[in-house]
């Protein structure tokens, strides 16, 4: 769910990268825009330029739990790309501009570039445990403790430094908690200093002590 993976722009070799993305299609997004939408047949991937996108996907009882926020450098799709098939909806997240990169324009550099494979592999393997590392942490760890993990790792792709601008009902919709919870979590870090909440948004005065509190709950 962290945005901790690789950027995809990052990790590419210059002939792969320039192969990929000469034959994007650049879109823009106002914020709360569908990209790609739970269920769908997924026929292209996107690389984030500006902005963010999240993403989110409906449980069995119909609840919207978001997985994960990713920014500029970051693609997001790529396992849909490659099963066939959309698992979660991905959303514009303000304002976002992004690069659609075709199934066919994929298939064609890993038939001509095998290293794009290999490249491929830490952004895959990081989502991957990513999300075995939270699903951990839901098992494990507190209200209190989930939340804090989700406001240090959605904090990267906040615009503004050491301010993540969710609403209570954001940090529940990722928790998959209920609202009273988390607000009741969400007043625990800051009777402990580790947050200040304010209007539709959650400052973070110190991000090294909120990450070394979350190190000793978790043990």
């Amino acid at each position: 769910m962290e945005e901790n993976a690789p950027k995809l722009t990052a990790i590419l070799g210059p002939e792969v990268r320039e192969s990929l993305l000469s034959s994007e299609q650049r879109k823009h997004f106002n914020c709360g825009q569908t990209i790609y939408y739970q269920g769908d047949e997924a026929k292209t991937m996107i690389v984030v330029y500006s902005g963010s996108v999240r993403v989110a996907r409906m449980t069995a009882d119909g609840r919207q739990v978001i997985t994960g926020v990713f920014g500029p450098g970051h693609c997001v799709g790529l396992v849909g790309l490659m099963s066939g098939k959309r698992e979660q909806d991905v959303i514009a997240n303000g304002d976002t501009t992004v690069g659609f990169i075709s199934r066919s324009t994929f298939d064609k550099i890993l038939q001509s570039k095998p290293e794009f494979a290999v490249q491929l592999l830490p952004v895959v393997l990081s989502r991957f445990q990513a999300a075995l590392n939270f699903i951990d942490d839901l098992k494990n760890q507190s209200t209190t403790v989930l939340t804090a993990i989700i406001i240090e790792q959605f904090l990267e792709s906040s615009e503004q430094p050491n301010v993540l601008a969710w609403k209570q009902e954001d940090i529940a919709l990722a928790a998959g908690s209920s609202r009273v919870s988390v607000g009741k979590a969400l007043k625990e870090l800051e009777r402990r200093d580790l947050i200040e909440l304010g209007y539709g948004q959650i400052m973070v005065p110190d991000v090294k002590r909120l990450t070394d509190w979350i190190k000793e709950q978790r043990g």
